[in-house]
């Protein structure tokens, strides 16, 4: 540990990590990538078929379910967000109503989720404040 000690004091550490760990660590992460593409391009030895099917089925299924999920936000709209999260903030008011024993302002939400039931006086995405008692 003296010898370390020493070499970290005067900076004549032997090895060029431990000036630049981060360069260092890119640099050895680069070399681990030449190494796994030689290992890929040498002749195929290992005839597993049915797991590099698995493998590449499971890849388009990752790949499918991002290209859903990103249509999915793409095709929300600020409202629709709203409406979300304004929804959840009545389903956490719902229950703490019904915790409290407040089992009107529980029916009341319950009819204000239902998707089947429009009012014109909830309006369409605008209902900002949770006290719906009127």
């Amino acid at each position: 540990f003296k010898d370390f000690m020493e070499d970290y004091n005067t900076a004549t550490l032997p090895h060029p990590k431990y000036y630049n760990y981060e360069q260092w660590e890119q640099l050895d992460y680069e070399k681990q990538k030449q190494k796994e593409a030689k290992k890929n391009k040498r002749t195929r030895t290992n005839f597993d078929d049915d797991e590099e099917l698995n493998s590449k089925r499971k890849m388009t299924r990752e790949q499918k379910k991002q290209e859903r999920l990103n249509e999915v936000i793409s095709l929300m709209d600020k409202d629709k967000i709203q409406e979300m999260r304004h929804q959840k903030l009545l389903v956490a008011e719902m229950q703490n109503a019904y915790k409290v024993g407040d089992l009107d302002k529980v029916k009341q939400i319950e009819l204000r989720l239902n998707p089947e039931i429009e009012n014109a006086a909830w309006g369409k995405y605008n209902a900002p404040d949770l006290n719906l008692k009127d």
